[in-house]
């Protein structure tokens, strides 16, 4: 079955530039899950609006191209359950792919070595289902807008922070189009302090 599908994947999935493809952040970011669906579609979204010319060299109307489309939407659990559903485009989208600037956050990225990866998942591994603890991690290499582990308290309750959103920054949490962007800086420019969130007791992953 893999052989006879390859054309149609090659076709509807990853065509060769400038055709629309949904797998740039999947191929960048690996399995995330159930999350991998979505990220599908923000990767074909913003290769819908990257920029174009027609055979005159004039800008070709991204939204235009976009507006009617159908997207196949398709999930997948552990062979026990799945999802297939359609979208169609109805509107402007130019503003999610200028609002999440993929390509730039994927860029933004810190590369860590196999051992650093494996020591953290370590580290993770004493924590799982304990209570009454404070990550000692360091939050300085977050993005803005990012929610972070605060502590998990003597009932395994979990409380929750996020790092300030810079309004100075260009991508996805803080770009101009971006809701929290708009609402998480002070009057005069400045970031707000972070805040915080609790949630009910729930395992520790």
């Amino acid at each position: 079955m893999r052989r006879p599908s390859v054309a149609a994947s090659l076709t509807r999935v990853e065509p060769p530039p400038p055709g629309p493809c949904a797998v740039p952040a999947a191929q960048e970011l690996g399995n995330s899950y159930t999350a991998s669906m979505y990220t599908g579609l923000l990767s074909l979204i913003c290769s819908w609006h990257k920029p174009q010319v027609d055979a005159n060299g004039e800008p070709v109307d991204t939204n235009a191209l976009a507006h009617g489309k159908k997207v196949l939407m398709f999930s997948f659990g552990s062979g026990l359950a799945a999802t297939m559903f359609t979208l169609k485009v109805a509107g402007d989208t130019s503003h999610i792919a200028e609002a999440s600037e993929l390509e730039l956050r994927l860029k933004e990225r810190i590369q860590r070595t196999p051992e650093e990866f494996s020591s953290t998942l370590a580290d993770r591994e004493t924590k799982y289902g304990k209570f009454d603890w404070t990550p000692s991690s360091s939050t300085e290499e977050l993005f803005p807008g990012t929610f972070y582990l605060g502590n998990v308290d003597k009932f395994g309750r979990r409380s929750y922070k996020r790092v300030p959103v810079s309004p100075f920054r260009s991508s996805i949490n803080y770009g101009s189009l971006a809701f929290h962007s708009r609402l998480g800086a002070a009057d005069d420019g400045r970031p707000l302090p972070a805040t915080t969130a609790s949630s009910p007791a729930v395992p520790t992953p």
